[in-house]
């Protein structure tokens, strides 16, 4: 970022100390935008982009970065966000980082246009879609369907027709759902082909969307997803961690840290029970989450599992209904995953109960911060910080930290 005449002037992927021309555009009322970039000094922590498609695709941001100043730069942003609410940085672990080809889930945009379809991700502050053959990111089973994507697509679509199809990878194999643009008709012929595709390409589940209305059309096997040695059973769409490999890093580093006696234990914000599952070798579990379908999901694979102490999940808005204090006193323990908003209300109701050890964990350093700061408004001690680099290539971090009573 440079600044003209006091107003910031945001230039996208240059380094520190470089030095370039370019024109300058409006970026809003207060900023500028530079274009037609050209560098005159080139910095020493700059590096060749890995991917082909890097500077057009909105997906990633960072690549043009060497490792040193990638890493240096993400911990460095966690850092201000901890100083703006006055909290320690000393605990800050260094950044871990997932290696690329490990994203499990993605959501791809198809357009077709002149009878080709093109297939991938929004433009940079655009909505056309640039079309790829592979992303490093991807695990190589959703690469493996790219190109098979576009086949399929090339013949359901008609032409300035749009789709999104979401994929998740499952233990049973690849998990889909196609949203149609508004006006797409699912006549025999679309269905058909469809389903022929999935079975061709391993996809277990296919799901349907268009004229507002959702069917399964085509389900080969259940599809389930491993929390922690547990089958759970997985609904189209649902959230789960980026990765695997990011989601064991993060149950590694809370094992270590448990408390060796912990009976009762609250997940907040449990989801489909990341986290419940492997926590309910440690203790009773009680999920909170706000969304029906995931609670229904998790229960129903409770009843499915030998779990080593209970679990039960429960519907509730923690947004609007936090537990209270005198809930959260039943528990030793309470674990938390909000979504990148944070849980400020939620967060101000533990800083006042009497809980012995917190676990938080969040994808946005801002609202961590914030929310960690109640918690040592209300006594508590921050130990370590965990920063997991599953976001890669992106500013984002995950963050995972511990907090007792003294």
């Amino acid at each position: 970022m440079a600044h003209k005449d006091g107003q910031p002037v945001l230039v996208p992927f240059t380094l520190p100390g470089e030095e370039i021309s370019a024109d300058l555009v409006p970026a809003g009322k207060h900023a500028f935008r530079a274009q037609d970039v050209a560098w005159l000094t080139e910095s020493l922590d700059r590096a060749v982009p890995p991917c082909p498609y890097f500077g057009v695709c909105g997906g990633c941001g960072l690549q043009h970065m060497n490792d040193t100043a990638y890493t240096q730069f993400k911990k460095a942003q966690v850092e201000k966000a901890f100083q703006k609410f006055k909290l320690d940085t000393s605990c800050l672990e260094d950044v871990h980082k997932v290696p690329p080809g490990h994203r499990r889930r993605i959501n791809f945009r198809a357009v077709k246009e002149g009878g080709t379809v093109s297939l991938g991700f929004h433009q940079r502050r655009s909505h056309k879609v640039t079309n790829i053959d592979h992303c490093l990111l991807l695990l190589p089973s959703l690469n493996a369907l790219i190109h098979p994507l576009k086949e399929v697509l090339n013949t359901v679509l008609k032409d300035q027709e749009k789709a999104h199809i979401f994929l998740t990878t499952v233990k049973e194999g690849m998990d889909a759902l196609f949203v149609f643009s508004e006006g797409h008709v699912l006549n025999a012929t679309v269905k058909s082909l469809l389903t022929d595709w999935a079975k061709e390409h391993g996809v277990v589940r296919v799901l349907l969307q268009a004229q507002k209305k959702e069917e399964l059309l085509y389900q080969h096997k259940t599809p389930h997803v491993a929390f922690g040695g547990h089958d759970a059973l997985f609904p189209v769409q649902a959230f789960l961690q980026p990765s695997e490999a990011g989601e064991q890093q993060i149950w590694a580093w809370v094992e270590q840290h448990l408390p060796k006696r912990t009976k009762y234990i609250a997940d907040l914000f449990c989801g489909l029970g990341t986290f419940t599952f492997p926590l309910s070798e440690h203790g009773a579990v009680d999920g909170f989450e706000g969304h029906h379908k995931a609670v229904q999901y998790l229960n129903l694979s409770a009843d499915q599992q030998r779990t080593k102490h209970p679990v039960q999940g429960t519907q509730r808005d923690l947004f609007l209904y936090p537990l209270s204090p005198n809930e959260l006193n039943a528990y030793d323990m309470v674990f938390l995953d909000p979504p990148r908003a944070g849980a400020s209300n939620q967060v101000k109701k533990i800083a006042k109960s009497t809980v012995p050890f917190v676990v938080m964990v969040s994808c946005s350093k801002d609202s961590f911060a914030r929310d960690a700061a109640h918690l040592l408004e209300g006594g508590y001690k921050m130990d370590k910080t965990y920063l997991l680099d599953q976001f890669v290539w992106s500013p984002h971090l995950e963050l995972i930290s511990f907090f007792s009573r003294p």
